[in-house]
């Protein structure tokens, strides 16, 4: 009998590490077609462990972590689909349309399928972002604009995240996690 017991755990282990590699997997693949530059790369494969580590830490089974391609999220969101499985979903987009922007990530966060929030990622080059001042009022105007849309943006510098990757990525999960308990109604009884 002890030995079925632990032919199963070995089951079961092995299932959640290919479902763990296929995750992963399809992960870095969008992450490598879909980012503009080696440090978004490094950036979204840290985003995507911290999200998958995070958000079963703390809601166990009942959160969904997905990756999805700016069209296949357009298409997700358009059906209602985006956390249809799970009471809990957060859906990370590399260069994700919002209104008439692109942003370098979006993560969208849902509670029984309807949005709660949604975090506007932008990976900010110092080359591109902090050449003059026209470029600097562009950057704030299109968070103002974002803002209005209900998006939060959260900016990083390119020195920031070529540091320390998963330090940026870190703090986008916590804030994550912290709205999804702030917002679960069984949490304020």
């Amino acid at each position: 009998m002890n030995d079925r017991i632990k032919d199963l755990e070995n089951e079961a282990l092995e299932a959640v590490l290919d479902e763990a590699q296929s995750r992963f997997t399809h992960a870095v693949s969008m992450w490598r077609r879909f980012c503009e530059s080696p440090i978004e790369e490094a950036f979204g494969l840290a985003l995507t462990v911290d999200m998958l580590c995070l958000g079963e830490q703390i809601f166990g089974e009942d959160v969904d972590i997905l990756c999805a391609a700016p069209d296949r999220f357009a298409e997700l969101k358009a059906k209602g689909h985006i956390g249809r499985y799970r009471r809990y979903a957060a859906m990370l987009v590399p260069q994700a349309v919002v209104g008439t922007y692109r942003v370098d990530f979006l993560v969208y966060i849902t509670y029984n399928e309807e949005r709660i929030a949604a975090l506007a990622i932008e990976c900010d080059g110092h080359e591109w972002h902090n050449v003059d001042k026209a470029r600097a009022t562009a950057d704030r105007q299109r968070d103002r604009e974002l803002t209005a849309l209900g998006y939060r943006p959260l900016r990083f510098s390119g020195s920031e995240l070529w540091r320390d990757p998963f330090k940026a990525s870190h703090e986008i999960c916590t804030l994550a996690a912290e709205i999804m308990v702030e917002f679960d109604p069984e949490s304020h009884g």
